[in-house]
Parts: C-alpha cells; structure tokens; sequence
C-alpha cells in the first residue's frame, strides 16, 4: 500500500505531465487571431469543455467544479470531466504577481501547500480537491501571464 507522500509524488508526476501537456496544446492550438473570452472563470457558465483554436471559443467542462476558485481571465482551453479536470488562464499581470496572487489565493480559500520545497508546479489540498498550479510567462510578456490549474476530486 502507497503512503500518502507517494501517492501525492505520483499525483505530482502526473499532475506536471498534464500541466505540460496542456500549456502546450493552448499554445499551438490557439492562434494570434482568436479573440478569447474575458470572464471570471469561476462565474463562467457551462456549456462543455473544449480546448480552444479556430473560431471555437473554449468553455469550462460541464461539471467544473465551482467551488474550486480560479483566477479571473482569459480561458484558454478545457478538458476533464470528474474526478479530474483542468484549464488554461490568461491573466493580466507580471509572472511574479500572478503567481504570488495564485498561490494566495488558495491559501485564502482554505487549501494546504502541499507542495515540496522548491517544487513546481504548485500543490494545494483542501481535503475535497487537490489542485496544481504552474505559472508561465505569456509569450514571455511582462504584463500577461498562462496559469494552468489541474482539479483532482480527493
């Protein structure tokens, strides 16, 4: 039987391998020319997920959980459905401001850092969800920032 650091060491793993591979779709998949919605994602309905590109503009999967906060943004692209979920965000500001804002914003909102020293992505659990955040630079802007957020129901 795993413990409970080894299971959030293979939760991590798989959380970066998601995290990375879903960066990297928005980034091909959306071009220049989309124009993405602006929305608090939390307030955002739901009609579906998708990941975004052509003229399609990427929803929140149908069965997000909303009590997960989420930065408001630019919802990039979507994909999940329970237990597992995750998003793409554009947001406005410097690298370091959102990822100071991410990381205070679970904490307000009653989640643990779990994450080892040193480690990115974040890693956040409230005893419902544990969540991982990484943060990127958009297009190495200093004033538009990529968080990606992967949900897992605990």
């Amino acid at each position: 039987m795993k413990s409970t650091r080894q299971k959030n060491q293979q939760r991590a793993l798989i959380g970066i391998t998601v995290l990375v591979g879903l960066f990297l779709l928005t980034s091909i998949i959306t071009p220049a020319h989309v124009t993405m919605p602006t929305v608090s994602v939390a307030a955002q309905g739901t009609s579906g997920g998708s990941g975004g590109g052509g003229s399609t503009k990427p929803t929140l999967p149908t069965d997000w959980p909303f009590d997960v906060p989420t930065p408001s943004g630019k919802l990039t692209g979507s994909f999940g459905a329970y237990p597992s979920w995750g998003i793409g965000v554009t947001v406005n500001g410097s690298y370091s401001t959102v990822l100071v804002n991410t990381d205070a914003l679970y904490i307000a909102n009653g989640y643990r850092d779990i994450s080892g020293p040193g480690v990115i992505p974040y890693h956040y659990d409230n005893g419902v969800y544990d969540v991982q955040t990484a943060v990127a630079a958009h297009d190495h802007s200093n004033t538009s920032t990529d968080v990606t957020i992967l949900v897992h129901h605990d």
